[in-house]
């Protein structure tokens, strides 16, 4: 059966919700799903076969909190009482989903100071997080494509991608 990858979760409803053709025995409903749901399939099925090793995906709230410690942290304790540490802890888990899903690394070279902060905030969010085994929900799309390209997972016969104007570089991938 072929799968339908989606842009939107709205179109992975309509096309399951596709009657079947005229004179058709059964109503078999499209495999449609968008491309971070299958990919979260990808990783627990590995994890069940135990192809890949247990992931901690943080959830939104755990993953805010360690970004606010973690930005708490490295403010000069004075001055920390006037940056809101929950805006920059949403705006730098935003910024890294972007560079996840964009695969986005500043590179060498001359950075503005808000990036080389935001780094070593990154750096820093990760250092604490590996011990525990923990991965931002950003990171678990691109360890699925990471077993994917090994071969450690089975893919379907035929996978269609639909209502996509433009692809991420990991979708690309």
């Amino acid at each position: 059966m072929t799968l339908h990858l989606c842009a939107t979760s709205r179109l992975t409803q309509f096309l399951r919700a596709r009657p079947p053709a005229p004179g058709a025995a059964v109503w078999p409903t499209c495999r449609a799903l968008t491309v971070n749901a299958w990919l979260e399939q990808v990783v627990e099925e590995a994890v069940l076969s135990g192809t890949a090793a247990p992931l901690a995906a943080l959830d939104s709230q755990a993953e805010r909190l360690l970004w606010e410690q973690v930005i708490a942290d490295s403010l000069d304790g004075a001055a920390a009482p006037l940056f809101d540490l929950t805006g920059l802890a949403a705006a730098a888990a935003e910024a890294n989903a972007l560079c996840e899903l964009w695969q986005i690394l500043p590179g060498d070279g001359p950075l503005a100071d808000e990036t080389r902060l935001f780094l070593a905030w990154r750096r820093e969010f990760r250092r604490r997080a590996a011990p525990r085994g923990w991965r931002e929900a950003a990171r678990l799309p691109a360890v699925a494509v990471d077993l994917i390209e090994k071969g450690d997972v089975p893919l379907p016969a035929a996978v269609r991608f639909a209502g996509f104007d433009r692809y991420t570089p990991l979708e690309k991938r």
